[in-house]
């Protein structure tokens, strides 16, 4: 697999809801991406809803938008729709969709993408993108 962004991600605030069955939550964040492809930042907005059940596995889905420049320099934006699954282990493994107004960077709309949620510390995670070959 290679790796085609990386995403450094902040979080800013929290909301949930407690259930006996689970717990929901939406997660605020912030952050910002300095890889080969993509320099720039997360827009205000991204957020991420899990779905946590009582059992420790989940669902996830977080959306944002990056605004920053493409491989070429080129000023440009990304909409990121990483969804995954949490599982029993703590591993979290997605299916990353992006969208993007780059010509430099329009493969990554039909690129089978996975990808993966590590945390970095104190309120930081590091999304990794993966193109499958």
């Amino acid at each position: 697999m290679n790796e085609v962004l990386t995403i450094n991600v902040q979080i800013t605030g929290m909301s949930g809801m407690e259930r006996k069955e689970g717990n929901v939550n939406m997660i605020c964040f912030t952050g910002n991406s300095n890889c080969r492809n993509f320099q720039g930042k997360i827009m205000d907005g991204g957020v991420d809803t899990q779905v946590l059940r009582a059992d420790g596995s989940g669902t996830l889905s977080a959306r944002y938008l990056m605004e920053g420049m493409d491989c070429e320099g080129k000023p440009c934006k990304l909409y990121v729709e990483n969804n995954g699954t949490l599982g029993e282990n703590g591993n979290i493994t997605t299916t990353p969709k992006i969208l993007t107004n780059s010509s430099a960077l329009k493969w990554l709309e039909t690129a089978e993408l996975s990808g993966t949620v590590e945390g970095a510390g104190e309120g930081k995670v590091l999304i990794r993108i993966y193109e499958r070959r």
